[in-house]
């Protein structure tokens, strides 16, 4: 219906048949208003058309509508307007833990790593942490390390290189070196 008008009209004893040759071709288009404030995107509206689209592949409206923020019809949670911006911290924590993924050079051969930081220094630059390591023979070690996180011209770059000791089941130490990358 289009200002109370019906757009077509049809009849079929049965609708669903497969012989059926009905091919209806129904699309809408949805925007968004929206504006940046205090550090969030807010709704402001939603305009909605409602058409199809002609054999040219050019989209034919056949009614339209808006939805405002204000209106008394409209629930109020239709319009989410977050509290609080959605960036993240440019600066871990002291205590704040991120995971890490990389390569490590021990025992006589390079292994897959996988460490957290839990301990951050001088803006996140010197991090102390774990890992554990599994070299392709089977070795497999676990310990303590130690990642420097450089930053290049005012961001910190998602590579690092760390230093550690690692415990086999023997309990034997091997000390470790090896290229990281923040994954959390």
């Amino acid at each position: 219906m289009v200002k109370g008008n019906p757009l077509a009209e049809f009849s079929k004893d049965n609708f669903w048949a497969e012989e059926s040759t009905l091919k209806l071709n129904l699309a809408y288009r949805v925007d968004a208003i929206t504006y940046r404030g205090e550090g969030v995107v807010k709704n402001q509206g939603i305009y909605i058309q409602a058409g199809y689209f002609d054999a040219g592949g050019k989209f034919v409206m056949l009614a339209e509508d808006k939805l405002m923020v204000g209106d008394p019809s409209l629930d109020p949670q239709l319009f989410y307007a977050p509290t609080l911006p959605l960036a993240a911290p440019s600066v871990l924590r002291m205590f704040e833990p991120s995971i890490l993924l990389g390569v490590n050079y021990v025992a006589d051969g390079f292994g897959v790593s996988l460490g957290g930081s839990v301990l951050n220094f001088n803006e996140a630059r010197y991090r102390l942490g774990g890992n554990v390591t599994l070299k392709g023979d089977g070795w497999i070690g676990a310990g303590v390390m130690a990642s420097y996180h450089p930053r290049f011209l005012g961001k910190n770059l998602n590579v690092a290189p760390a230093l550690g000791v690692l415990w086999d089941k023997n309990l034997s130490a091997s000390l470790s070196a090896g290229l990281f990358f923040q994954v959390w």
